[in-house]
């Protein structure tokens, strides 16, 4: 309904890391309310359905498997902020043809940044993962203070299903502790830097695949990591 509504023309202005919305001429008696739109802008925009893994691994070297049954898979949207200004944290709501299809946090985003708002949770779409034990070697670390290590390679299975009519562009990340040391599906792999002190390396894999109406989908990784022994 901010169509019916005059939108400002003020602007706004920089003050280091703030960033202030300026909207004169308001003038407002006792009980009165008011209604003012800051800014309009408009983005391309595309629908990505997203899915975030956890990590199987907690305090680096103790292992405690991944979450049983789907992983939640949600719909979102992704956008560039063309507004010439910055986004302040604030709900955003996503509207189609005056109706509601979801709403969220919009953290802060720089003018020309990317930005992605998540709709809803995806029901046509099931995502699970699954890990298993390929091999064990024994006491394979010891460090000097006499700790000793097992080095276990895992393998990951990650499967997919659509129910929908149409084709889906899927973004899977999952975080994962330990060396990577193959992959399918040509996710992308970025090593994080919290894990340089630890025992073993951090890595986020992302995979960014269509996947058809109606159709299965099945990616693997495999890794290796130091558990305690």
């Amino acid at each position: 309904f901010g169509g019916g509504f005059e939108v400002n023309s003020g602007g706004g202005n920089q003050a280091e890391d703030l960033f202030f919305y300026k909207r004169d001429g308001i003038t407002l008696k006792r009980g009165d309310r008011g209604f003012y739109i800051l800014f309009q802008a408009k983005s391309d925009y595309e629908h990505l359905y997203t899915v975030d893994l956890t990590d199987s691994i907690q305090s680096n070297t103790r292992y405690v498997g991944g979450q049983e049954g789907p992983s939640d898979v949600w719909h979102s949207l992704k956008l560039k902020n063309n507004s010439g200004q910055p986004l302040t944290t604030a709900p955003v709501t996503v509207f189609k043809e005056g109706q509601i299809l979801g709403q969220d946090t919009l953290m802060y985003t720089s003018a020309g940044a990317p930005l992605m708002v998540k709709m809803s949770k995806a029901l046509d779409i099931r995502v699970e993962a699954t890990e298993e034990e390929v091999k064990r070697e024994r006491s394979a670390l010891r460090t000097p203070n006499g700790v000793v290590y097992d080095l276990v390679t895992l393998k990951g299975t990650i499967s997919m299903r659509s129910f929908k009519t149409t084709d889906v562009a899927m973004r899977i990340q999952k975080e994962t502790t330990g060396e990577v040391v193959e992959s399918t599906g040509a996710p992308a792999v970025v090593k994080l830097a919290k894990g340089l002190i630890e025992i073993n390396p951090r890595s986020r894999l992302t995979w960014t695949p269509t996947l058809g109406a109606g159709k299965t989908m099945e990616v693997t990784f495999t890794y290796k990591v130091y558990v305690n022994s």
